[in-house]
């Protein structure tokens, strides 16, 4: 939809923002507590220092969430607070303004977009269905159309940044929001722009947003995985529950497996799935699951056997992962006295069955339990 996945997974860096963005228009918030950790661990948290910096000198700052904790107060952000899962409607809403009085980049739309005719049409109510007009979209969402009006015009006046949370998508039909966020940009025609455009996944982790090396560090080869078989990980459930089913993905035709063993090696699918208990009931159907993970997590909570490493507070690794690489270069040496095997703060030990995820065969009692509405 946006020619590679480098803004997604890549966006302009909270550096960036700070200096050039004129408008923070942030859907789903930038929780600064999500920062303090990244995939692989993180050395330096700037985030939230660049946050504060970002709506300076009188910049305005919009969180559009249920949640008014989603950012930081001393951030002194507009908050406009929609009905759960409804940020499309306000969406579209905010498009047909730019769209009926003409406000929006026709250039860029046709120069850079494909298929805006039909996506101005849907919103203009040509194709049949109604008008996404702010009156449409007020019942739905519980933003006064009058501030949605308002808000539409704001945003042609700013260099503006649509951020786009995580969180939006981790729900039902949530590639809509997404979608839509990534339209209503293009209208602005600001992408491609200092501070402009948008952005997904800002406050997710402490490195979203960071920047990128200029060099890659050193890694050792995989080799290739004689396995080519995959899913996309949102359809975890259905690969479970619906084995030798086919499913469709990037223009191919794929079937999923009978899955009997799930090893999972870190992650946190109960922390992200959409339908957590669909996902629950899906789980309960292997013979086996086996998680690896230091953490006692939703997922390992659902397992039969937790595969767990655990490091003492005190060992150098540890303190190196918490604070960095900078700050363990200075670090006096330190041994743990602990002998023998440190105990999991629950009543579970690495290796063993947990009490939450009782063994399930095949037969009336699996059948019975993984059909359960939970």
């Amino acid at each position: 939809m946006v020619g590679d996945d480098a803004p997604i997974s890549n966006p302009t860096p909270l550096s960036v923002l700070a200096e050039h963005t004129g408008l923070f228009l942030c859907f789903g918030g930038m929780p600064a507590k999500n920062t303090q950790v990244n995939a692989g661990g993180i050395s330096r948290h700037r985030a939230a220092g660049l946050l504060k910096r970002g709506p300076r000198a009188g910049r305005p700052l919009l969180l559009v969430s249920p949640l008014r904790d989603d950012l930081a107060a001393e951030l002194d952000a507009e908050w406009l607070a929609p009905v759960p899962g409804t940020d499309t409607a306000l969406m579209l809403a905010l498009c047909h303004v730019l769209i009926e009085e003409g406000r929006y980049d026709a250039d860029f739309c046709h120069r850079h977009c494909a298929g805006f005719d039909t996506f101005a049409r849907h919103v203009l109510g040509h194709d049949g269905t109604a008008a996404k007009t702010p009156r449409w979209a007020e019942p739905i969402c519980g933003i006064p159309a009058a501030r949605i009006a308002e808000l539409a015009r704001e945003l042609t006046e700013h260099r503006t940044m649509v951020s786009l949370s995580w969180s939006l998508q981790r729900a039902h039909r949530g590639e809509q929001p997404l979608w839509a966020g990534v339209a209503l940009a293009c209208l602005l025609g600001q992408i491609g722009l200092p501070g402009g455009g948008f952005g997904h996944g800002y406050g997710a982790t402490g490195g979203t947003g960071a920047g990128t090396l200029p060099y890659k560090l050193p890694t050792l080869d995989q080799g290739t995985n004689p396995v080519d078989d995959f899913i996309p990980v949102a359809r975890i459930a259905d690969l479970l529950l619906h084995p030798g089913e086919e499913f469709d993905y990037d223009g191919g035709r794929h079937t999923y497996p009978d899955i009997r063993l799930v090893h999972w090696a870190g992650g946190n699918p109960f922390h992200h799935h959409q339908d957590l208990g669909r996902l629950r009931r899906a789980f309960a159907r292997p013979d086996t699951v086996v998680v690896h993970e230091p953490h006692w997590t939703a997922t390992a909570r659902h397992a039969d056997i937790v595969a767990a490493r655990h490091h003492h507070p005190g060992t150098r690794r540890h303190r190196r992962r918490q604070t960095g690489h900078r700050a363990h270069r200075h670090a006096p040496r330190h041994r743990s006295r602990r002998r023998g095997p440190r105990r999991l703060p629950h009543p579970q030990r690495p290796g063993q069955r947990t009490r939450h995820r009782p063994r399930l065969h095949p037969g009336p009692r699996h059948e019975r339990l993984a059909g359960t509405p939970l």
